[in-house]
């Protein structure tokens, strides 16, 4: 990968012995432990997308039920996701990012709280 070759790049003067030659010795070291943490972050990777292919299930209805809340509420709302979730990149501790739009502004709402025609969720 790029990165890989800028890190090499970066440490072949550490590869060099006093004449000026190519350490392969020191360079076949060097690729192992390259080989080595690639192997761990697929690895982890893996680990990753099997936890969070678990629980995406229950993540999606919890989604679901918040979108059916907010039907019922705002019948032109829309929730929207973004974020890690989103783009398939979550770690099993992510939390999952949305927006609402298309919910009317406070100040339309008001003149209903005070006329007592909406119900304050504080008030039991």
């Amino acid at each position: 990968s790029q990165h890989q070759r800028h890190a090499l790049y970066n440490h072949q003067n550490e590869f060099e012995t006093h004449n000026g030659m190519l350490d392969l010795i020191a360079w076949d070291a060097w690729q192992l432990r390259l080989d080595s943490l690639s192997d761990d972050i697929v690895e982890m990777a893996a680990m990753l997308k099997t936890v969070a292919d678990r629980r995406r299930p229950w993540q999606g209805g919890a989604l679901s039920r918040v979108n059916e809340l907010l039907q019922s509420m705002w019948p032109l709302a829309k929730l929207n996701i973004y974020g890690s979730f989103e783009s398939g990149l979550a770690i099993p501790p992510s939390d999952i990012d949305v927006v609402v739009t298309g919910v009317p502004s406070y100040s339309r709402l008001l003149p209903q709280y005070k006329s007592g025609s909406l119900s304050s969720s504080s008030s039991s």
